[in-house]
C-alpha cells in the first residue's frame, strides 16, 4: 500500500471532500492514509468511525501522535500498519477510500478482492486510478508500464468498472466521477498540443470532482457498492 504524496495535493483534498459529501454516519477506512491528514475532514463530516491504513510506519505513527491521541478519542479514530492485498483488522466498513493506490500495486486483482471482503454489505468504495488515456497516451494496454515510474500499470474506467464488476461490486457508467476533465481527438498532433497547454494551466485548472459525461479525465473516481 502506498501513500498518493506524488499528487498535487489539491487533487488529494479534492478526491477526500467528494468522500465526505456521503460519509455522515458511516464506518470508514481510508486506504493508504499516510500522515492522516483526511481524519479531520472525516470527523466533520460525522461519520461513527475512522480507520487508517498504510505500509508506511514512520507515517503512521505520525497519525497517532497527530489525530488519535489528541483530538479525537481512541475508539473512534485508529490507524493501522498494513498492506491493502492483506490487510484484515477484524472489522468491516461502510465506506471505503481508496486513492492514489491500485495503480501501484501489481497484485491490483487482490487488492480489489479483499476492499470486497472488508466492506460491508450495502456499503460504498470510492476507488481512484489515473486515466491511461491521458497519463500515459502510449500504452494500449494494463500490460504496458506507465510513464510514471511509480504506477504499476494504468486503468481506463471502463477497464476499472469491469473488473470491480468482476469481484462482485456493482457500478455502472453513471458512478464515474472525474477530475481536469477534457476533450481526445482522432489525431495525435491534436491530443499533443492540448496535453501541452494542460500542463500549463494545470495549477490554475479546478480539481473539484465532477461526473464524467462528454469529456475524458485525467483522474477518475469510481463509486462502487456492495450488494
Amino acid at each position: 500500500m502506498y501513500t498518493e504524496t506524488r499528487q498535487p495535493e489539491t487533487d488529494c483534498m479534492e478526491r477526500y471532500h467528494f468522500a465526505c459529501k456521503i460519509a455522515k454516519d458511516k464506518s470508514v477506512l481510508d486506504v493508504a492514509c499516510g500522515s492522516g491528514y483526511s481524519t479531520s475532514l472525516f470527523i466533520k463530516a460525522g461519520i461513527r468511525s475512522y480507520d487508517g491504513v498504510d505500509i508506511n510506519e514512520k507515517q503512521i505513527a505520525y497519525a497517532n501522535y497527530r489525530y488519535a491521541s489528541h483530538a479525537y478519542s481512541v475508539e473512534r479514530v485508529n490507524y493501522h500498519i498494513g498492506d491493502l492485498c492483506t490487510f484484515n483488522n477484524g472489522k468491516t466498513f461502510d465506506m471505503i477510500t481508496c486513492y492514489g493506490v491500485i495503480e501501484r500495486i501489481k497484485d491490483y486483482e487482490s487488492a480489489i478482492k479483499n476492499l470486497y471482503s472488508l466492506l460491508n454489505y450495502g456499503g460504498v468504495l470510492l476507488i481512484s486510478s489515473p486515466n491511461r488515456l491521458v497519463t500515459s497516451p502510449r500504452c494500449s494496454s494494463i500490460d504496458d508500464k506507465p510513464m510514471n515510474e511509480f504506477h504499476t500499470q494504468e486503468f481506463t474506467p471502463k477497464e476499472l468498472l469491469s473488473l470491480l464488476n468482476c469481484f462482485g461490486f456493482h457500478v455502472s457508467q453513471e458512478k464515474v466521477f472525474g477530475q481536469h476533465q477534457r476533450r481526445l481527438y482522432s489525431t495525435k498532433l491534436s491530443n499533443k498540443i492540448i496535453q501541452s497547454v494542460c500542463a500549463k494551466l494545470k495549477r490554475r485548472r479546478n480539481s473539484i470532482v465532477t461526473a464524467v459525461r462528454d469529456k475524458v479525465p485525467e483522474h477518475f473516481i469510481i463509486v462502487a457498492t456492495k450488494v
